[in-house]
């Protein structure tokens, strides 16, 4: 009869490769990661900077290598008066490679210093500004995302549009988290683009963290989960013919 011992052994060997080939078919890297931040007056104050600490958090975190495999860069959007029909786009932070703690703690300082512009909704605008900047940046041909966070729909020019134009520059995904039931993340695009909804700005931070993951690639692969459960399927097995025996 086979050996209890040297069966776990053997998945708990296979495990940990199954799962770093699993991350390395998740997300290609380097990463080049644009992330534009809503900042309009949709927004209350508490609420921003609930959304501020959710980056702040996602970002300092060990999702970030400081290896150089990942580039990031911010932008906020809103708009200014009379109207409010001028988009507003503030570059909190240029597109940097992360190769260094320093240039990391640099990335926080911004988002701290980060303040609220107002206004209404330009995301179109904040999707043409994050692909100015990843399609200026020479990173080693790396994947380049635009990530939106908003709690509304675009009210000036159309984010669709803008999307569409980022993936023929060579965007690779227009990604959006949605805060709330009236964000709309419909102008997606791109091969394996995908939007995430968040039921408040409380909640923010864990769909921050889990569509950042994604991003840089830090998620097993369908495949590790499956390999996981048939090794734990074996081990039951295995009680179970050792309890007959």
């Amino acid at each position: 009869m086979l050996n209890l011992k040297k069966f776990i052994a053997g998945i708990l060997v296979a495990l940990p490769l199954a799962t770093m080939a699993g991350k390395a078919e998740a997300v290609p890297i380097p990463v080049e990661l644009m992330l534009a931040i809503d900042g309009s007056g949709s927004i209350g104050g508490a609420e921003f900077t609930l959304q501020r600490d959710a980056y702040i958090s996602v970002l300092g975190s060990a999702l970030i290598s400081t290896t150089g495999e990942i580039a990031i860069g911010v932008v906020q959007f809103g708009s200014e008066s009379p109207d409010f029909s001028i988009p507003v786009i503030s570059t909190v932070h240029a597109l940097t490679v992360i190769d260094s703690a320093a240039k990391k703690a640099a990335l926080i300082a911004s988002l701290t210093g980060m303040t609220q512009i107002g206004g209404n909704t330009p995301i179109a605008a904040a999707i043409a500004a994050a692909q100015a900047a990843l399609t200026g940046l020479d990173h080693a041909n790396g994947n380049e995302i635009i990530d939106v966070s908003t709690d509304g729909m675009g009210n000036i020019g159309n984010e669709d549009t803008a999307a569409d134009a980022a993936i023929a520059a060579g965007v690779e995904q227009v990604n959006c988290i949605g805060i709330g039931g009236g964000a709309d993340c419909g102008f997606i695009a791109g091969a394996g683009a995908f939007s995430i909804a968040a039921a408040d700005f409380a909640a923010f931070e864990a769909g921050l963290r889990n569509k950042i993951a994604q991003e840089v690639g830090e998620i097993p692969e369908p495949a590790t989960l499956g390999i996981l459960g048939f090794g734990l399927a074996g081990f039951a097995f295995m009680r179970r013919r050792r309890k007959t025996a």
